[in-house]
C-alpha cells in the first residue's frame, strides 16, 4: 500500500472513531434520559447524572478497543458501536422487568435462557449470534500494527491478570482493588450498569471473606436429632404464585385462585419469604430443600455451585436415610441450572425432568399443572406397588405459568377478568388460577387416600407484572411513582399453605429456608424445635437478601431492614442490625460449607 493509501485509510479509522464515539455516546445518554425519565420521580437531569455518569465512558472505552480490532470500514462501526450498547440495553431490560441490573455471572445463564425459548425463537436467536460472531471475525483488522497496538498488549494483560489471581497474595491486591469500588445502596445502579456488576462481584468476595471469621450456622443434618413419624410428605413449588387479591388496586371475583386458598386467607394466611424476585427459582428450591438461605451473594444461583457428584446433607437425602423414597419431578430440562446435577446432590432418586414426563399437555412452553401432579402421582403409586409400607417425600415443581404466561386457551380458557383491565394481569391472573385448581384437585386426590399426610406449597417468587413494577403499581402493591423501596418484603412473599393432617398451620411470615425445620418439626409431632432453634418460633425472624438483612418480625408492619455494605444507610437499631447481619453472615458460612467439596 502506498503512503498516500495508508494515510487515506488512517484517516478513515479516525473519522470512524469518531463516528463511534458519536453513535455510542448520543445513543447511550438519549435512552439512559429516556429511561431515567420513565422510572423514577427524580429530576432526570439529576438521575442522569447520578445513574449513567460511569456508564457513558466504560460504553466508550469497551466501543473503541472493538474499533481498534476492526478494519475501518462502516461494519467495523457498528459492530463497535452495538457490543456496549447492547450489554447497557439488556441490563436495563432486566432491571426494568426484575429489578436488578445484570450481573457478570449472568453470562453462565444464558443457555438456560436460550431453553425458555420456542423453537424458532432459539433457531432466530442462534442464527442472529452466529451471524454477527462471524462478520466479527471477518472483519478482524489482522495487521501487525493493530496486533502490536491492541492485540499483543491485551494478552499481556489479561495473562498477568491471571497471574495476580493466582499468586499467595494476589486475592488480597484483587480485594483493595475492589474495595475502591463504592458501596450499591439500592436496587437502583446509581453509578451505572457497568460499575453495578463489579460491584455486586466486590460484594460476594467481600462476603466470602468476611464469612471465614464467624462462627457457622449449623447444617441441617446436625439440626435434625430426634425420631421421625414415617408419614407421607408432599412439597409442592408453584411458579409465580401470590394472591390476587394482594393487588388490591384490581376488583377481582370472590375467588381468583380456589377454595383451598379461601380456607388458607381464612385459617392461616402464612406467607414463604422468598430469597428472589421474579427469576432464578433455584435458589427458593435450594432454601425449601436444605434449610439455608441461598443469598450467599448477588452473582450465582445456589444450584450451580453445587459440584459433580456431591452429595449434600439436605431433606431428601435425610429423610431417605430415615426410611423415606424421595422423588421429585421437574417438567423441564435436567441441564437448566444444572438441576439434574443439583436433585442427584439433594438426595432424589429418582428426580425426573421433561425427558422423563409426558409433554403433551402444555402451557406455552411449559407442562401444564394438571399433567405435571397427576404425574407425580403416577410415579407415587410406582414406589407404593412395590413397597407398600414405604412412606414417599413427594415433592414436584410446577413451572406452568411461567412468564409471560401463555397457556393453552382451548384447554385453560379465561375464566379471571380483573378490573381495571390489564392483559399481563389478566393472563398471569388466569395462570394462576388454573395452577390453583389443579393443586386443590391433587392435595384433595392425596388427602382422599392418606388422611395423615403432610402438604406444603408456596411460590418460588413473585412474578414480574410489567416494566418498572406497573402491575404492583397499579394493583398497590407498591408506591405509584418513584422507583421501587430496596429489598421489600412485599416483593418476596408467597404464599405459605401447610396441611397437618386435616389442620391449616399457622405460621406467620416464614422465610423460605426455614421450611426444612418446620416440616422436620411436624413430622416429629414438636421434639425437633425442642432440640433447635426454628424461624417459625422466633419473634424476629432473618431473611438474608443480595446486599441487606431483613428481620421479620410477627408483626406485619415492624420489619427491620439492615444494610449490610459499609458505610450504607441501616436502620436506627444499630445493636439489632449488627446481631442480624452477624447471623446472617453465620448462614452464609454453613452455605459454603455445605456446597465446599
Amino acid at each position: 500500500m502506498s503512503k498516500g493509501g495508508g494515510q487515506a485509510a488512517d484517516r478513515r479509522g479516525a473519522y470512524g472513531g469518531l463516528l463511534v464515539l458519536v453513535i455510542a455516546a448520543g445513543a447511550v445518554v438519549i435512552g439512559d434520559w429516556l429511561f431515567a425519565a420513565h422510572l423514577g420521580s427524580w429530576p432526570p437531569t439529576i438521575i442522569a447524572l447520578l445513574f449513567f455518569g460511569l456508564d457513558i465512558p466504560l460504553a466508550l472505552l469497551v466501543a473503541l478497543a472493538i474499533r481498534a480490532l476492526q478494519r475501518p470500514n462502516l461494519l467495523g462501526v457498528l459492530l463497535a458501536a452495538a457490543v456496549p450498547l447492547v450489554m447497557l440495553a439488556a441490563s436495563s431490560a432486566k432491571f426494568v422487568m426484575l429489578g436488578r441490573s445484570a450481573l457478570f455471572s449472568d453470562a453462565a445463564l444464558l443457555l438456560d435462557l436460550r431453553r425458555t425459548l420456542e423453537p424458532r425463537q432459539a433457531l432466530l436467536t442462534d442464527l442472529t449470534f452466529g451471524v454477527v460472531l462471524l462478520a466479527f471475525l471477518a472483519n478482524m483488522r489482522i495487521d501487525r500494527s493493530a496486533l502490536r497496538a491492541w492485540v499483543l498488549p491485551g494478552l499481556g494483560l489479561a495473562g498477568l491478570g491471571a497471574a495476580i489471581l493466582v499468586l499467595p497474595h494476589g486475592g488480597r491486591w484483587v480485594d483493595r482493588g475492589l474495595g475502591l469500588l463504592p458501596h450499591r445502596v439500592s436496587d437502583f445502579p446509581f453509578y451505572g450498569h457497568f460499575v453495578t456488576a463489579a460491584q455486586d462481584a466486590a460484594e460476594e468476595r467481600a462476603m466470602r471473606r468476611a464469612v471465614l471469621d464467624v462462627p457457622t450456622a449449623p447444617l441441617l443434618r446436625d439440626r435434625l436429632v430426634v425420631p421421625l413419624d414415617a408419614r407421607n410428605l408432599h412439597v409442592i413449588v408453584v411458579e409465580s404464585l401470590i394472591d390476587p387479591l394482594w393487588l388490591t388496586g384490581f376488583s377481582w371475583p370472590p375467588e381468583p385462585l380456589s377454595p383451598l386458598f379461601g380456607r388458607w386467607r381464612s385459617d392461616s394466611l402464612s406467607t414463604a419469604v422468598v430469597p428472589v424476585f421474579g427469576n432464578r427459582s433455584s435458589d427458593t428450591e435450594f432454601e425449601v430443600l436444605c434449610g439455608l438461605p441461598a443469598a450467599g451473594g448477588a452473582a450465582g444461583v445456589t444450584f450451580m455451585r453445587i459440584g459433580t457428584g456431591a452429595e449434600l446433607a439436605c431433606l431428601p437425602r435425610l429423610l431417605a436415610a430415615r426410611g423415606h423414597a424421595a422423588i421429585s419431578i421437574v417438567p423441564s430440562s435436567g441441564a437448566f441450572f444444572r438441576a439434574s446435577n443439583a436433585f442427584r446432590a439433594v438426595g432424589f432418586a429418582p428426580a425426573l425432568f421433561a425427558d422423563d414426563l409426558d409433554m403433551s399437555d402444555l402451557d406455552g412452553i411449559w407442562l401444564s399443572a394438571s399433567s405435571t401432579l397427576a404425574q407425580m402421582r403416577q410415579a407415587i403409586g410406582r414406589v407404593r406397588a412395590r413397597e407398600p409400607a414405604r412412606p414417599v417425600f413427594a415433592y414436584t415443581f410446577i413451572n406452568a405459568g411461567h412468564f409471560p404466561y401463555d397457556r393453552d386457551r382451548a384447554r385453560r380458557p379465561d375464566r379471571i377478568s380483573p378490573t381495571p383491565e390489564d392483559a399481563l394481569i389478566r393472563d398471569w391472573a388466569n395462570a394462576a388460577h388454573y395452577n390453583a385448581l389443579a393443586v386443590e384437585e391433587h392435595v384433595a386426590t392425596i388427602r382422599n387416600d392418606d388422611p395423615a399426610a403432610l402438604i406444603v406449597i408456596l411460590g418460588d417468587h413473585n412474578p414480574p407484572l410489567g416494566a418498572n413494577f406497573a402491575g404492583y403499581r397499579l394493583g398497590g402493591r407498591m408506591p405509584p411513582a418513584g422507583v421501587r423501596t430496596a429489598h421489600s418484603a412485599l416483593l418476596h412473599e408467597t404464599p405459605l399453605l401447610v396441611l397437618d393432617g386435616d389442620r391449616m398451620v399457622a405460621v406467620g411470615r416464614l422465610p423460605a429456608w426455614g421450611v426444612p425445620d418446620l416440616i422436620l418439626d411436624l413430622l416429629s409431632a414438636g421434639a425437633h424445635c425442642r432440640h433447635t432453634t426454628c424461624q417459625h418460633g422466633a419473634a424476629l425472624r432473618i431473611r438474608p437478601l443480595d446486599g441487606a438483612v431483613l428481620g421479620l418480625a410477627t408483626d406485619r408492619g415492624a420489619d427491620l431492614t439492615c444494610r449490610r455494605q459499609t458505610g450504607a444507610p441501616e436502620a436506627d437499631d444499630a445493636a439489632a442490625c449488627s446481631a442480624l447481619r452477624e447471623k446472617a453472615a453465620s448462614l452464609a458460612a454453613g452455605l459454603l460449607r455445605l456446597l465446599s467439596p
